[in-house]
């Protein structure tokens, strides 16, 4: 997977996210993120309290090398274009024993559950996984997690699972590439012009709540 490449989504309620590869750089973002994680967020996440990321964690959260370990995180974007907070990663292993299979997991930030980030991160995420020659996903789901496991049924209505060590462990088959994406992947010079040109709309109709209409048409039209 290309480090440049990216993509835009807004969420149900209006967010705007930006979805990328996870960098050495975010290393700010992801600590900031963590804090946003309730208790039992964390809880589900790392499947032990876990009141703060140690430095081991964080290295292990950054083993990432394109194409046996890769991880997804989403932004949020301010005024359409400017990099916010970070709000949800997710990332894959590869199976050292069977290169067709990979094991998944995924954290979203509380006040961002329920708003269709999870969706847009696993869809992304099997996306790049078909990339690598993936074919199946591993997921460890807490039996009461309901949010997770109907995430995994949307990705795959049969995956199946057992009971293990008190776990649900998932197995779910990928959708090939054009219906995981649903839509090709923007590049980053694509997508900033796609961006630009929503935040000038966005820029006009707030000036035309504010301004008298001919003040915002020749503002707007001297951009």
């Amino acid at each position: 997977m290309d480090s440049t490449e990216f993509h835009t989504q807004r969420l149900r309620g209006g967010a705007l996210v930006r979805i990328r590869p996870v960098q050495r750089s975010d290393r700010g973002k992801l600590l900031a993120g963590f804090e946003r994680f309730s208790r039992e967020s964390r809880y589900r996440r790392f499947f032990t309290a876990t009141p703060k990321l140690t430095d081991g964690m964080l290295e292990r959260l950054f083993d990432v090398d394109g194409h046996d370990r890769v991880a997804l995180g989403a932004e949020l974007l301010r005024l359409g274009f400017l990099p916010g907070a970070g709000v949800g990663i997710a990332r894959f292993t590869r199976d050292q024993a069977d290169p067709t299979v990979a094991e998944m997991a995924i954290a979203i930030v509380d006040d961002l559950q329920g708003c269709g980030l999870g969706t847009v991160l696993l869809r992304e995420l099997a996306a790049a996984a078909r990339e690598q020659g993936i074919e199946r996903f591993t997921a460890w789901v807490q039996p009461d997690n309901e949010p997770m496991k109907a995430l995994v049924y949307k990705l795959d209505p049969n995956a199946a699972c057992h009971v293990e060590d008190g776990l649900l462990l998932f197995e779910i088959e990928l959708p090939g590439p054009a219906a995981a994406r649903g839509r090709p992947r923007a590049r980053t010079r694509d997508v900033d012009r796609s961006v630009a040109a929503g935040s000038v709309a966005w820029l006009a109709d707030r000036l035309r709540q504010l301004l008298p209409g001919r003040i915002a048409g020749a503002f707007v039209r001297a951009r």
